[in-house]
């Protein structure tokens, strides 16, 4: 890495390697193993939000690190995945989490959009972190494209 563009770009391209694989690949695939009993998937899948948002955190906190090392940022495009963690992460996996403690318990919690919701906003931080490193790699004088 030559820059901190450069390592910017690179922590938000892990990032969002985490999300995609945390999130967005191991999450459904639990739930196709026909032997995990619901129960088990709702109770490994908490670990694995924990700790899928232990790693975005030091991530979000690394990204937001070396951008402040930046010479020039656009914080209106670099912004966006890092509010959009932060949503996910203060307002939304609390709840998820509540009504997944209520499902393990036995209780019935009703139709909901949360997990919608999540998901929703989980592939627009994908995104928002790709377009990120994108609009950075153009916007980086120094950065070498062929």
């Amino acid at each position: 890495m030559k820059t901190s563009s450069d390592l910017s770009r690179g922590i938000a391209l892990v990032w969002a390697g985490v999300a995609i694989g945390g999130s967005l690949i191991a999450t459904p695939a639990k739930f196709q193993a026909p032997s995990l009993s619901m129960t088990t998937a709702l109770e490994v899948g908490r670990a694995q939000f924990f700790w899928v948002g232990i790693g975005e955190w030091i991530l979000c906190a690394a990204f937001v690190g070396a951008l402040l090392r930046c010479r020039r940022v656009d914080w209106r495009i670099a912004s966006v995945p890092v509010l959009i963690f932060l949503s996910q992460r203060l307002l939304l996996m609390p709840k998820l989490d509540a009504r997944t403690v209520q499902v393990i318990a036995g209780q019935d919690v009703g139709q909901s959009y949360l997990h919608l919701i999540y998901i929703g906003t989980e592939i627009l931080k994908v995104g928002a972190l790709l377009a990120a490193t994108f609009l950075m790699a153009r916007s980086d004088p120094s950065s070498t494209r062929p």
